[in-house]
């Protein structure tokens, strides 16, 4: 939910650009963004959800 709410917002530190309902991140240098991690996780059906 950060992510998406920075993406919204202008502040999440990489490009990223909407593609449908996805969020797609452009690949940056490491070095680009010291100190940020991102992490992408799916469920792969509603009852594997928390």
């Amino acid at each position: 939910m950060t992510a998406y709410r920075w993406f919204r917002e202008g502040k999440l530190p990489v490009l990223a650009r909407r593609a449908g309902r996805l969020i797609l991140v452009d690949q940056a240098p490491v070095s680009a963004v010291p100190g940020i991690t991102a992490v992408d996780a799916r469920v792969s059906s509603a009852d594997q959800g928390v």
